[in-house]
Order: C-alpha cells, then sequence, then structure tokens
C-alpha cells in the first residue's frame, strides 16, 4: 500500500491514475471503505467519467450506507456518460444490496428503455419483481428475454420458472425448471426456492415448506442479500403458516445462487 500511495504523487497522469487504481483495489480487499471512497475521490477529480473510479465510489458508499451519495455520485457520472449501461448496472445493483428495491427497479427499467439492457439485466430486473408485489407481464417478458439471450445460463431459466410460478403457471414454471438442471449440478438456494414454488402451485404445501426450509442465505460482503432467494422462502412460509424458517447459520456463498448479477 505504501509503495502504492507513492505512485499516486507521480507527475505522469498515466502512472497517477494507475497508482490509485491499484490503491483503491488493495483497500477494498481489506474492506476500507473509507479508504477506498477517498481514492475513489482522487480519480475522479482526474477524470470525472472513469468507470472503474465510479465502481470503487459505488461499492465504498454502499458499504458505508450512504444511499443518497451513491445517488449523487450515479448522476454526476451519468451527466458525462448519459445512460452508459455498465453504469446504470452497477448503480441499480448498489441500490439493490442497500435494500432499495425501488430504486434498482427504475435503474433496471431505465436500462430497458435505452435498448442496451444485457440479458442480465433482464434477469435481475424480473428476479427483483418477485419482490416488488409478484411477476406481471412485464417481469415475465423480461425473464424470456433473459433466456433468449442466454439459452443455457441456469440463473435465467430460474427467474423464469419462478415468474412461471407466481403467475400461476406451475406445469410451465416445472418444464423450464428441469432445463435448469439439465447439466446435473445440485440444486442451490434458488432452486429449492422455485421448487417450493411450483409445489404450491400443484397444492402440495407440506413440498413447499420442506423445499424451503431448504434454502439458505447469501451474503455479501458480510451481510444478508436482501435480493436472496431465502427472503422470498421466509414470505411463502409465513403465508403457509408453520414449517421452519431457512436456516441462516450456514449461508451460501455471495451471488452462487442468481449467477448475474454483478457486486
Amino acid at each position: 500500500v505504501e509503495i502504492l500511495a507513492a505512485g499516486r504523487d507521480s507527475r505522469e497522469p498515466a502512472v497517477r491514475r494507475a497508482a490509485l487504481l491499484a490503491l483503491a483495489q488493495a483497500h477494498r480487499s481489506g474492506d476500507r471503505a473509507e479508504a477506498v471512497l477517498a481514492t475513489a475521490d482522487a480519480l475522479l477529480a482526474e477524470d470525472p467519467a472513469s468507470r472503474e473510479a465510479f465502481a470503487a465510489k459505488a461499492w465504498a458508499l454502499r458499504r458505508l450506507g450512504r444511499g443518497a451519495d451513491l445517488s449523487r455520485a450515479a448522476d454526476a457520472i451519468l451527466a458525462r456518460l448519459p445512460d452508459d449501461p455498465e453504469v446504470l448496472g452497477l448503480a441499480s445493483s448498489s441500490r439493490l444490496l442497500l435494500g432499495d428495491r425501488d430504486g434498482a427497479a427504475r435503474g433496471f427499467r431505465r436500462l430497458v428503455e435505452t435498448g442496451r439492457a444485457s440479458a442480465a439485466v433482464y434477469n435481475d430486473g424480473a428476479w427483483l419483481e418477485l419482490f416488488r408485489g409478484g411477476a406481471s407481464a412485464e417481469a415475465l417478458g423480461w425473464a424470456r428475454r433473459a433466456v433468449e439471450a442466454a439459452p443455457g445460463d441456469h440463473a435465467a431459466l430460474n427467474t423464469l420458472a419462478a415468474v412461471y410460478a407466481e403467475l400461476g403457471r406451475p406445469a410451465e414454471a416445472r418444464s423450464v425448471f428441469l432445463r435448469s438442471l439439465d447439466d446435473g449440478r445440485p440444486l442451490e438456494s434458488a432452486d429449492w426456492f422455485v421448487a417450493g414454488r411450483i409445489a404450491e402451485g400443484f397444492a402440495l404445501p407440506e413440498a413447499a415448506r420442506a423445499a424451503y426450509g431448504r434454502v439458505k442465505p447469501d451474503l455479501v460482503d458480510g451481510a444478508e442479500d436482501p435480493s436472496g432467494a431465502n427472503v422470498l422462502a421466509r414470505r411463502r412460509l409465513a403465508l403457509l403458516g408453520g414449517g421452519r424458517a431457512p436456516a441462516s447459520d450456514a449461508a451460501a456463498p455471495a451471488g452462487s445462487d442468481r449467477g448475474s448479477r454483478k457486486r
């Protein structure tokens, strides 16, 4: 870190920026959010349109729980890079991890409206709607777009199955769900959630409870992911009544289930 700190004082702009980026990464690896923020601000002072600097700043502000500052930082760089898909996607994912589901949804929608949304954005946007009052025809369209763009992606197939189940179409949900397991991989937490949702659709509440009980929380930087399948599983168990809440001790690794969301 000391060597990198010396490099940031170089008279050569390229050397200085490279040193600052490396320093930000070193601070992030050490979970030093305030130091990452200061370094990112120094980078943005040199290049206000730096996506790498914004990514570092977004991470730091999320870790510090400063949602309003994150929005201001996103607005500032988007003024220079209008509707930039990388910035919009990162800002939306960061808002989501801060628990701002409505803000994240607005960001994903804006990305879709630009016509430059990736399969991951369609997937994450559709998955997010499950937390915001349930699935819709629009969420189904987004989930289908994600699968069309990435036919073999198990996270996209899982989301499509979840949306079908939420819309009361368990047979279609089951068909898509089985496709998501074609590679023979073991079931993950998001899979158990979808299995439970399909069981509910076929009026099998005990099977649904058993599946939901196997959903484990995802951790992101040591905190529970507010968009994890376990949040949805807890809701379903509460509606079903009785049963065991999803385990909270042996958490799944960050991003192991959804796959597409960028951290």
